[in-house]
């Protein structure tokens, strides 16, 4: 299709990236069996990424966004009517400015990063240096998009260029300025001469300030929380309430990390476990101790996982972050705890972020795989 998708590498991480946006119908109104396929299909996705051996996080963002009217203006402006009825005009300009302001877009991106202790060696047998690395993460580009297209349900998923991915990257920062760069874009496809999108290099904020318990870039103001996952586990779509706006106005991020182990380090840490567990019980029931129910919930867990390793699974490490952003002028920490709230509502337990709320926006609204640390033994 004659398109150039940006790479992202990661210096200080020492990964590569590319990312893509995705067009989804969404769960809300879908049937039991559909949501059952999707879940299954996010599984067979995780196997695909782990069985190559290459990829380190997928990422999974979606943004709940305030609707512009960027795109409601344009279309106005085209089939407006100069002999249409004086009634029909002010009803249709009342409900735009009454419903536009509550209205909210919904945006998804899937990023996926790879390690370079991992790609180096594939990279030079496909000619070495930042092509060889292109041809690798092309050929893990397509195995994703194949499955985001078929058991996942995506509509479309188109790989971001440089243009796009400062865009995506801007209205990060500042979710204002999406309405201009729309407005830009639709003005320069009916022919106007004007410069559209952003540089890579003014996408970022002009000026940032990391507060304890807050993050302010530009004229807007963010709060981000991690999401105590419980070792239960969670239905699909469980997290819907967290991208719920309380006011409008307000935007809202959340992002899954994916974490897909190779096979051989899974079956070394579940065996380990295993080992762990069988154990622990063994002394516990030779010096007459009962078992409590969280061990045996462990030790059924540890079974599952060993069961499903056996039968060709994925062994996943999960992370997610949320954010919410809203103007710098309006109450940041009144948000923060709406955000809060809205995760308790689902069910979860928020872990704010105190003195690393900037690089957790990174991870939680930028779609760039910033996220998951490294650890020991990783490789």
């Amino acid at each position: 299709m004659f398109t150039r998708p940006v790479i992202v590498q990661n210096s200080a991480a020492r990964t590569w990236a590319a990312v893509a946006r995705i067009d989804h119908s969404g769960i809300g109104l879908a049937e039991p069996d559909e949501r059952d396929g999707m879940g299954a299909g996010l599984a067979e996705l995780c196997e695909i990424a782990a069985r190559t051996e290459l990829v380190d996080t997928l990422a999974l963002q979606v943004r709940t966004v305030p609707d512009d009217g960027a795109e409601r203006a344009a279309w106005e402006q085209a089939h407006t009517r100069a002999d249409a009825a004086p009634l029909a005009a002010r009803v249709n300009a009342l409900l735009g400015a009454t419903l536009t302001p509550a209205a909210v877009r919904t945006e998804a991106f899937v990023t996926v990063v790879i390690g370079e202790s991992r790609i180096g060696r594939a990279a030079k047998e496909s000619g070495g240096g930042v092509d060889g690395r292109a041809r690798v993460l092309h050929g893990v580009m397509a195995e994703v998009e194949s499955a985001l297209r078929g058991p996942v349900g995506c509509t479309a998923v188109t790989w971001l260029d440089s243009a796009a991915l400062a865009a995506a990257v801007r209205t990060g920062f500042a979710p204002g300025d999406r309405g201009q760069l729309i407005a830009a874009d639709l003005a320069a496809a009916s022919g106007a001469q004007l410069a559209t999108g952003v540089p890579m290099a003014a996408a970022g904020p002009t000026q940032a300030r990391a507060e304890l318990r807050h993050y302010v870039h530009d004229a807007w103001a963010s709060v981000t929380d991690t999401i105590l996952l419980p070792d239960s586990g969670a239905v699909l779509g469980a997290l819907a309430p967290v991208l719920v706006p309380t006011t409008a106005g307000e935007r809202r991020c959340l992002t899954v990390f994916l974490a897909p182990l190779p096979l051989d380090r899974a079956t070394r840490l579940v065996g380990r476990e295993d080992m762990s567990a069988t154990t622990g019980n063994e002394l516990r029931a030779r010096m007459g101790f009962r078992q409590r129910a969280r061990q045996r919930r462990d030790t059924e867990r540890i079974g599952t996982a060993d069961e499903k390793l056996a039968a060709g699974r994925a062994l996943v490490r999960p992370a997610v972050a949320a954010c919410v952003t809203v103007p710098a002028t309006w109450p940041v920490d009144e948000h923060g705890r709406r955000l809060a709230a809205s995760v308790r509502a689902a069910g979860f337990v928020p872990l704010r972020l105190d003195l690393a709320q900037d690089s957790g926006f990174a991870a939680a609204a930028i779609p760039l795989g910033v996220g998951l640390p490294n650890r020991r033994g990783r490789r």
